[in-house]
């Protein structure tokens, strides 16, 4: 069976390059209390100019897709919808894993 310049060959080129050219990375990070340093379990994260959110594992780390590119902002919502400060991320740590040290700041009022 010949492959080499036949149709199959091209189209097998082709549907190789799209799926390298398409893999989409991940920014992963971790969501830890600033006060006890443990990772938080189930809580959401958003980034402040992007749509969507993502929430933690039980280990408290996340994975954003597409990957990010720096600066970016992260804002965390507690359970009870307590918010926290934004996180500014400047660069991206050389391990990859973005840690992200946060502290409850406001409780959402009720209606």
């Amino acid at each position: 069976m010949r492959v080499s310049g036949s149709p199959w060959a091209s189209a097998l080129l082709c549907a190789a390059g799209l799926l390298i050219g398409t893999a989409a990375f991940a920014t992963e990070g971790i969501v830890v209390d600033e006060r006890t340093g443990k990772p938080l379990a189930r809580v959401e994260v958003t980034i402040l100019g992007r749509p969507g959110a993502v929430y933690t594992g039980a280990d408290g780390r996340f994975s954003w897709k597409p990957d990010l590119t720096p600066p970016f902002e992260v804002l965390v919502i507690l359970a009870g919808e307590r918010f926290t400060k934004p996180v500014l991320v400047e660069k991206i740590p050389a391990d990859g894993l973005i840690e992200i040290r946060i502290a409850p700041l406001v409780t959402r009022p009720s209606r």
